[in-house]
């Protein structure tokens, strides 16, 4: 299989688990409040990503832990908006705005 093709699986894969995402998110929010959601969230992929890249994170300096949690802020922000917005909204799509 050419890269070109796997590229594009790829792609595919990706754009349908956004998909998923979108609605299993709209559902939840619905179960929880959107914050709890987005905390559990977080917490949950922290907990992962600890796990799976402990090595590579140990090697970090202090800058570089103190920049990546401030990457990580911003983009908890992002989302927090995004999720208040499929919450407040009738249908997943008014999130995107």
């Amino acid at each position: 299989m050419s890269s070109s093709i796997k590229a594009d699986l790829m792609l595919v894969g990706v754009t349908l688990l956004a998909a998923v995402s979108w609605i299993m998110s709209r559902e939840a929010v619905l179960l929880m409040p959107p914050l709890l959601f987005m905390a559990l969230r977080f917490l949950l992929a922290a907990t992962l990503l600890a796990i799976v890249g402990r090595k590579p994170l140990a090697q970090l300096d202090a800058r570089a832990l103190w920049r990546s949690m401030v990457v990580g802020l911003v983009f908890a922000a992002g989302m927090s908006c995004w999720v208040m917005g499929i919450f407040t909204g009738k249908h997943v799509g008014e999130g995107a705005f």
